[in-house]
């Protein structure tokens, strides 16, 4: 499958890259997965923590913990993850998710009833608890499809020079295939390259943009 997703961010760098070039010219002037039905707003109360492992100093997994919030004051008895996805669960209840581990949206059961433990099988969520609960999540059935975002997501060029940021795409919902690149119509005295110019999911997922602004190129 061949898709062309970045109309919107050529326009969107494109737009980055003049207002910098305005800057220059007058020093004086000034870019789903597994369901569940219903949401409530967070608050935030009892935290959920999380262990991060940075990528210097062979730091071990689970040496350091970031306090997070979770958005409910109920006890959180179980956890999961599966297609990427954070499942947890706990008393009266409760139901959360992320795709992060940061950041937690609550999910309407449809239970009172404790949940004790979840666990993630054959393309399905079950979570388990007092008085013989059981309730199933299936993933969404929604159709494959992609995200995409820039770091940096602006750039300051001059006339004359050239600037680069890296294009990350994040596959949602299992999609798959080759992706093309692509900036549509960029002013005169422009360019927009993208090394590679095609990116096959899941084996590639970024790609190095320049934008180069030609001499000519007025504010």
């Amino acid at each position: 499958m061949v898709r062309n997703k970045l109309s919107w961010l050529g326009a969107f760098l494109l737009l980055a890259v003049l207002l910098s070039v305005s800057a220059f010219s007058h020093p004086s002037g000034k870019g789903t997965g597994g369901t569940a039905t219903g949401t409530e707003g967070m608050q935030p109360t009892r935290s959920v923590e999380e262990s991060s492992c940075p990528g210097t100093g062979g730091t071990e997994a689970g040496t350091i913990w970031t306090k997070r919030t979770s958005g409910t004051k109920n006890t959180l008895l179980g956890v999961t993850y599966g297609n990427g996805i954070f499942v947890a669960v706990g008393l009266n209840g409760t139901i959360l998710t992320s795709r992060d581990g940061v950041k937690w949206t609550k999910r309407v059961s449809g239970t009172k009833s404790d949940l004790g433990g979840v666990t993630y099988g054959n393309g399905i969520f079950v979570a388990v608890g007092w008085d013989g609960t059981i309730l199933t999540s299936p993933l969404s059935s929604a159709p494959p499809d992609f995200t995409l975002s820039l770091n940096p997501t602006s750039l300051t060029v001059n006339q004359g020079e050239s600037g680069t940021t890296t294009l990350t795409l994040t596959p949602q919902n299992g999609f798959t295939g080759a992706v093309s690149l692509s900036a549509v119509n960029p002013p005169d005295g422009i360019t927009v390259r993208f090394n590679p110019s095609s990116l096959n999911v899941p084996g590639q997922t970024r790609s190095t943009v320049t934008v180069e602004v030609g001499t000519s190129v007025r504010p």
